[in-house]
């Protein structure tokens, strides 16, 4: 049988087989050249998402350490207003209670020698009132002249909203995101002569 295809030029089964087989080979080996590459490019990607999260969690940290300090300020600000206000209106107050006890005993004694008086001309007998009169009206002297001044020059407490928009502006302004766009490295290409169609059988 042999003899007849080699007289007939046909080639034996095994050779055609064997070449069938190379093909095959050829092939596979070019899928196969393809795993490292893959492997690596996976790699690759794996560690951009690491640097990604790792980036995208310092700059989480620094908006929350930013804005602390921020906010630091702020309080910092509102305690320095609030103690102003404050201490102005314990000056002020302390002021006008001084005063206030002040005009209040010159109220009493004012009341209290006018009732003297009153009851004096209503009870006392003419001996008495010609007996005290000098002394009335001395007393009555003294009353009269009682300084109703209060005195105390009191002080407005009015708080202005300065700079408020240009603060809010500025916090609306706060940090900005740089962001830089950039090709991870690309799975890498097929050899030149591994561009051949894959699975071609001859």
């Amino acid at each position: 049988s042999s003899g007849i295809n080699a007289e007939y030029g046909v080639k034996p089964i095994s050779e055609i087989i064997g070449g069938h087989r190379s093909n095959v080979q050829q092939a596979l080996d070019a899928v196969n050249s393809k795993l490292k590459p893959l492997n690596q490019s996976i790699a690759i990607l794996k560690d951009e998402e690491h640097e990604m999260k790792e980036q995208a969690k310092k700059a989480q940290n620094d908006i929350k350490t930013m804005i602390e300090r921020v906010m630091t300020a702020i309080k910092a600000r509102e305690q320095h207003l609030l103690n102003t206000v404050e201490q102005m209106k314990a000056a002020s107050v302390s002021q006008l209670e001084a005063k206030r006890e002040e005009l209040t005993v010159a109220m009493q004694s004012t009341q209290s020698g006018c009732d003297f008086v009153s009851n004096l001309l209503t009870d006392g007998s003419d001996v008495d009132i010609l007996t005290m009169e000098s002394q009335i009206y001395e007393r009555m002297e003294e009353l009269k002249n009682v300084d109703l001044d209060i005195g105390v020059k009191r002080k407005n407490i009015e708080f202005q909203k300065v700079n408020e928009t240009i603060i809010t502006t500025f916090i609306d302004g706060l940090g900005k995101f740089v962001v830089e766009t950039y090709n991870a490295q690309p799975i890498k290409e097929m050899r030149d002569g591994e561009r051949e169609s894959i699975w071609r059988l001859e």
